[in-house]
């Protein structure tokens, strides 16, 4: 909703400098001229939205936010994006909040956000075995040991380059 207001609010803008541009000059505008300024501009505006969406929206997350990996997006209504794709999401982590165990070396309690432009942000709690390659994703409901274990999860094996394990287990 807030990009359609934005979209209009520069429309009308720019329909309102052309016809401003044009009054201090003592002219009449074009019929075309302030249509065409406002759907130009509003055009301009849509892409200039879209391709900033990461960097604006990583500014927002605090510093101990890593980014870990970007996701492009192509389609045929947005054809520039076959040469030009954008990132309509992307992975992080918050290195603020990975929890180590000490009775447990080598596994890192960590949260996984996957923000997608206009949808919901999705949080993913893991346990990391940084020494064996894997993750478990947890549910909310993981009933956990006297160990500090997890009870029967389901490890996911991981390459050593998989910039979500690499992200995590990297020494800080």
């Amino acid at each position: 909703m807030f990009e359609i207001f934005s979209i209009l609010a520069v429309a009308a803008g720019v329909a309102g400098l052309i016809h401003m541009g044009y009054r201090v000059t003592g002219r009449r505008p074009p019929r075309w001229a302030m249509p065409l300024g406002a759907g130009l501009s509003m055009v301009v505006f849509m892409i200039w939205n879209e391709y900033s969406w990461l960097s604006r929206t990583v500014e927002t997350l605090p510093d101990t936010v890593t980014v870990v990996e970007t996701h492009t997006y192509t389609a045929p209504w947005q054809p520039w994006t076959y040469v030009f794709p954008r990132v309509d999401r992307f992975l992080a982590v918050d290195k603020a909040e990975f929890q180590h165990n000490p009775n447990l070396p080598g596994l890192v309690l960590a949260r996984s956000f996957r923000i997608k432009r206009n949808d919901a942000t999705l949080t993913v709690q893991h346990l990391f075995d940084c020494t064996k390659g894997r993750r478990a994703d947890l549910s909310p409901g993981t009933a956990f040991g006297q160990d500090g274990m997890p009870e029967n999860p389901e490890w996911h094996e991981m390459t050593a380059n998989d910039p979500l394990l690499v992200a995590v287990c990297a020494p800080s």
